[in-house]
């Protein structure tokens, strides 16, 4: 067993280094670890951002990728996905041929659960383009019941307007109208809608 000033001699030793270095030295050996803290901070603080960064972007990406699919959905959603349509015109006149000048058409398909309906405003040369799932893209083929409507309404004030041949109200009624139509698979259809007094 080692003695007590052995211990002591071998304490003394050890600790020789640490006595020769100076305190300039001392200085300088701090000065260099807190250089090499500040270093590692920073170094961990740039990563830190980066990686904060990239987290934001990945999210963006991620929500616009959402957002951007949502839009295709809904497109897909609000645009025509019915059947085909074909093109459709015609012209509204009375029994002697007059045309008339005001109102509005529409095709009611016919034989299917969900009835697919068309529609077209009359000009005052009596004719009409009808519309389905967008402007003037006509109609589906097949048979179609019609109907005719017509409203107009009395300024007043003495004044009086010409509005043109009146169309009977049991034609815009698809129970008592009696008109129809057969589209065909073309965009050649076109259609003479004769008003009589009583149909």
């Amino acid at each position: 067993m080692q003695s007590t000033a052995t211990i002591q001699l071998d304490l003394v030793k050890s600790t020789e280094p640490m006595a020769l270095a100076t305190g300039s030295d001392v200085a300088k050996i701090c000065k260099l670890d807190l250089m090499a803290t500040r270093y590692n901070s920073r170094k961990t603080a740039t990563s830190s951002s980066q990686i904060k960064r990239l987290i934001c972007a990945k999210s963006i990406v991620k929500i616009m990728t959402c957002l951007m699919a949502a839009a295709a959905f809904f497109s897909v959603g609000c645009s025509p996905s019915g059947p085909k349509t074909y093109q459709v015109q015609g012209r509204v006149v009375t029994e002697s041929g007059k045309p008339v000048e005001m109102g509005s058409v529409e095709f009611r398909s016919e034989g299917n659960d969900s009835r697919v309906i068309a529609r077209g405003k009359i000009k005052t040369d009596g004719s009409f383009s009808l519309s389905t799932f967008s402007i003037d893209d006509g109609a589906i083929a097949g048979r179609h019941d019609v109907i005719v409507q017509q409203m107009i309404i009395a300024e007043g004030f003495g004044k009086s307007h010409e509005h043109g041949p009146r169309v009977p109200a049991s034609y815009s009624d698809y129970g008592s109208s009696g008109l129809t139509a057969d589209v065909k698979k073309s965009d050649e259809n076109f259609f003479t809608l004769m008003i009589r007094n009583s149909p």
